[in-house]
């Protein structure tokens, strides 16, 4: 069973990509800005994906991740007794909306979490907004990076997340509002959402390569976890006792500890992303420089990066950078696409391959971790 999730994946990928890449190769190859479709236009393209992701997983293992088979529990109580279980009664109202819906239908779970899967994917894909050509290496990193695979696992934050994401297109053209009501549906899904409303202004901020780079040294030395933390976590647990809703999230405010190290990574892993990171602060000036809407992107994706840097042990801050971590799939892409001298087409390949190999050790233990940067 195992060797065959192992095949099974290395497979989607190429499947995946290719028909992504053959879908969208004319704005790939000439370098132009997609027209942006509304909200629910799907074009047929976008719907043989959808298909491709639905199959996925319809098809997938029960045992995969270490949430699913608890969400799968669940839904079959819901099915059985027209009950929410205990355990969602407090839960947010998107989730447990839908999933009375379906179990109430009587459907199985299987269908139940691939049209929750797709909910993800439409989003993902709508959030390449102007930059659809970029849209080939963005799917690619999400599969090799683990959103992927953690997707399968974290369902309610994983919709809210790629509600985040396709919501960033709000920031760069200014319309607070309807930024301010996707936040509120992606919270339906997943609270913590809601402190994502102060990001909007980040449009204020202009992106300094130097800066960027400094406070990612500063950060990942652990200078900044040493002289910030205790207060940053007095700090949370003030604003999370405060709220019932965030009260359940408390617990993990004290679990700051350095016993645990499973999240910080090591080896291999962790020093591909460091040093791909390195090489992303590198080409910012070349990228914005050709797509100056991207400096958004950029700074939420480096003030996750920042914040994660800091809090490599509390599971409850790591949860919610997760947000901006998927960011890195349009700022990854963006890096390679402009890479357009020798040196760095063959930076880029050997960063396409090292993933990949990252990705390849992953699926083979089965070992579905987000958090690492």
């Amino acid at each position: 069973m195992l060797s065959l999730w192992f095949l099974f994946y290395i497979i989607i990928i190429l499947v995946l990509v290719t028909i992504t890449y053959l879908n969208f190769r004319r704005y790939y190859k000439k370098h132009i800005v997609y027209l942006v479709t509304p909200l629910f236009k799907i074009s047929y393209k976008i719907f043989i994906i959808f298909i491709i992701l639905f199959f996925i997983h319809f098809t997938r293992d029960v045992n995969l991740g270490s949430d699913y088979s608890n969400y799968v529990d669940m839904y079959q109580y819901t099915v059985n007794t027209g009950e929410l279980p205990w355990q969602l009664k407090y839960k947010e109202s998107g989730y447990t909306y839908l999933q009375k819906i379906f179990a109430n239908t009587g459907v199985s779970y299987k269908v139940f979490f691939a049209s929750l899967s797709i909910i993800i994917w439409y989003f993902f894909l709508k959030a390449s907004y102007k930059f659809v050509f970029l849209l080939p290496i963005m799917l690619y990193f999400s599969i090799v990076d683990g959103f992927f695979l953690w997707s399968q696992s974290g369902i309610r934050q994983a919709i809210a997340i790629t509600i985040f994401f396709y919501s960033v297109r709000f920031i760069i053209e200014k319309r607070i509002l309807l930024y301010i009501f996707f936040i509120y549906i992606a919270s339906l899904f997943h609270i913590s959402a809601i402190l994502l409303l102060p990001f909007y202004f980040t449009n204020k901020i202009k992106f300094n390569r130097k800066v960027v780079f400094y406070l990612f040294i500063f950060t990942a030395s652990g200078l900044a976890s040493l002289l910030l933390i205790p207060l940053i976590q007095y700090l949370l647990k003030l604003i999370f006792s405060s709220n019932h809703i965030f009260y359940t999230y408390v617990q993990y405010i004290d679990i700051l500890t350095y016993a645990n190290e499973s999240n910080k990574g090591s080896g291999l892993g962790y020093i591909i992303r460091f040093l791909s990171t390195l090489y992303i602060i590198h080409q910012s000036n070349n990228v914005l420089k050709n797509q100056p809407n991207l400096s958004v992107y950029y700074n939420l994706f480096f003030i996750g990066l920042f914040i994660g840097n800091m809090f490599l042990y509390n599971e409850i801050v790591l949860r919610f950078i997760l947000y901006f971590k998927i960011l890195f799939t349009i700022v990854i892409a963006s890096t390679i696409y402009y890479s357009r001298k020798r040196y760095e087409k063959m930076i880029s390949i050997v960063l396409i391959s090292l993933y990949f190999l990252i990705f390849l050790s992953q699926v083979y233990q089965l070992n579905i971790n987000y958090y690492n940067y």
